[in-house]
């Protein structure tokens, strides 16, 4: 792969990214949207900032 290819393949990875959130989340929450969601509450109810603890948002205990 000469240089060039490289940073041309870089500048693709900027401008459209292959990482989860954008080949799995962001495809789910474009169809809640369309359903009425919000985009941006449903990308992060799909993949959050923080780690949840499942269990425990499951049973209600707040966690930090």
């Amino acid at each position: 792969m000469t240089q060039a290819e490289f940073e041309s393949w870089i500048e693709f990875y900027r401008r459209w990214p292959f990482d989860d959130r954008h080949r799995y989340y962001r495809p789910a929450a474009f169809i809640a949207a369309s359903a009425g969601a919000k985009l941006e509450q449903a990308l992060d109810w799909l993949q959050p900032a923080e780690p949840i603890d499942a269990l425990s948002a499951a049973f209600g205990i707040p966690v930090r």
